[in-house]
C-alpha cells in the first residue's frame, strides 16, 4: 500500500513537470514585438505596437498588399514578411533595426513599393518589412528654394506640394510616376524629363537625415561625404535607412512641353550605333502582361531576354550600365562578388559603419 502511494506520488509529479520542460519556444513574430515594445528610446505619443502588424493581425495583408506593385507576387504562395512596421517616427526605425539585428531578420525597406522586382517586400529567408508611407511630410521654403521631403512621400505629392508653394514656378527634376516613393527613387539615381538640364535627383539632392545599422540617427555633416556619396546612386538601403532628403528646387516654366518618341514605330539601330562615341541616350525595358499563372510569366521573361540579348550589341559593354533603379534580376545578378571586388566601385570605407550607439544629430532640421 505505501510502496503504491509513492508510485503513484511520483507518477503524478513527472507528468506535471513534462509540460514545463518540453514548451515550445516563443514564435519568431512574438520575440520581435517583444523586443519593440521594449526599445528605448521611444515615444509615448507613438507607441510602436500600434503600428506593428503581424501575420495574426486582420490587417496585415491589406498593409503589405498596399504597396505590391508587381502582380507576380499578389498572391498566396510568395513567403510574408514575419511583420511589417508602419513606421510613423524615427524611434520606430531605430527599434526596427536593432530587433532586426537581434534576431538575424532580414529587413526590407519600402516607400512606394515600385522595385521591379519587388525586393522591397520579398525575401527568402525570415524578413521584416520597414513600410514608411507614414512619414511622407513635406516642407517647402520658397526663399531658400528647397524643401525637406520624408521618405514615403510619393513623386506626385513633391510636384504637387512645390508647385503649389511656388506659383508653378519651381519643380524637381525626378521621375514621371506619381507613385514613386522619395526614398527609393532618390537614392537609385532619379531621372526623368528634366535631366538634361538639370541632371538626376541625387544631383540636387543637399542633405539627407539617415539611420544607420547602429540604430544612430545622421545628417550629412555626421555621416560624412563618402557615405552621403554612396546614398545618392548606390541604393540607400545597402548603407542606411533613409529617412528625409533635403533637396534643392530648380526654376521651370509655367507651362512645359514634353515629346515622347514612340520606339515601338521608330527605327531604333540607327539611334544606338556601335561606332558612335559615347552614349545618346537610354533604354528602358518594359513587359506587361495580364495573364495570371506561371506559365505566362515564364513566356513573357523569356520573350524580354530575347530583347535583352538581342540589343547587346547597340548599348555600352564592360560592364553594361544602368541605374539601380532599373536593376533586373530575371535578367542576371552577380552571386560571387567580394568586398575587394566592391571596392573598385565604391569608394565607401568599411570603417565609415560605426560599431557602437552615439547621440541624435539635430543639424538637419527636417521633421
Amino acid at each position: 500500500m505505501k510502496s503504491s502511494t509513492t508510485q503513484t506520488i511520483i507518477v503524478t509529479f513527472f507528468l506535471l513537470i513534462i509540460p514545463t520542460s518540453f514548451a515550445a519556444p516563443p514564435k519568431l513574430e512574438d520575440s520581435f514585438t517583444q523586443c519593440l515594445t521594449t526599445f528605448k528610446p521611444s515615444d509615448p505619443k507613438f507607441p510602436i505596437q500600434n503600428f506593428t502588424y503581424t501575420q495574426e493581425n486582420p490587417n496585415f495583408l491589406i498593409i503589405l498588399n498596399n504597396y505590391v506593385r508587381n502582380l507576380r507576387y499578389f498572391n498566396g504562395i510568395t513567403r510574408k514578411p514575419v511583420a511589417i512596421v508602419a513606421a510613423a517616427h524615427f524611434t520606430h526605425i531605430q527599434a526596427t533595426i536593432n530587433c532586426a539585428k537581434k534576431l538575424g531578420l532580414q529587413l526590407r525597406i519600402r516607400s512606394g513599393g515600385h522595385d521591379y522586382d519587388g525586393m522591397s517586400y520579398l525575401s527568402t529567408v525570415d524578413f521584416v518589412v520597414l513600410d514608411m508611407f507614414n512619414l511622407r511630410s513635406i516642407e517647402i521654403d520658397p526663399k531658400l528654394d528647397t524643401a525637406c521631403v520624408q521618405s514615403g512621400a510619393t513623386l506626385g505629392e513633391i510636384y504637387y506640394n512645390v508647385a503649389n508653394k511656388s506659383n508653378n514656378l519651381r519643380g524637381f527634376p525626378a521621375g514621371i510616376c506619381p507613385g514613386l516613393g522619395a526614398r527609393g527613387h532618390f537614392s537609385g539615381g532619379g531621372y526623368g524629363n528634366m535631366m538634361r538640364k538639370y541632371g538626376l535627383s541625387i544631383d540636387n539632392n543637399i542633405d539627407a537625415k539617415t539611420v544607420d545599422a547602429n540604430a544612430r540617427v545622421l545628417d550629412r555633416s555626421s555621416m560624412g561625404e563618402d557615405l552621403f556619396w554612396a546614398i545618392r546612386g548606390g541604393g540607400a538601403a545597402s548603407f542606411c535607412v533613409v529617412l528625409a532628403w533635403k533637396i534643392k528646387l530648380v526654376p521651370v516654366p509655367e507651362k512645359v512641353t514634353v515629346s515622347i518618341v514612340d520606339l515601338g514605330r521608330s527605327p531604333v539601330l540607327p539611334i544606338f550605333n556601335v561606332e558612335t562615341v559615347g552614349n545618346r541616350g537610354g533604354i528602358q525595358y518594359s513587359s506587361n502582361w495580364f495573364v495570371p499563372g506561371e506559365e505566362a510569366a515564364s513566356d513573357c521573361l523569356s520573350q524580354t531576354e530575347r530583347v535583352f540579348k538581342a540589343m547587346s550589341p547597340y548599348v555600352s559593354k564592360n560592364p553594361r550600365e544602368a541605374f539601380l533603379n532599373y536593376r533586373d534580376v530575371d535578367i542576371g545578378k552577380n552571386l560571387n562578388s567580394t568586398y575587394e571586388e566592391g571596392k573598385s566601385w565604391f569608394r565607401l570605407r568599411l570603417e565609415l559603419i560605426p560599431t557602437t550607439f552615439s547621440g541624435t544629430s539635430r543639424a538637419f532640421q527636417c521633421t
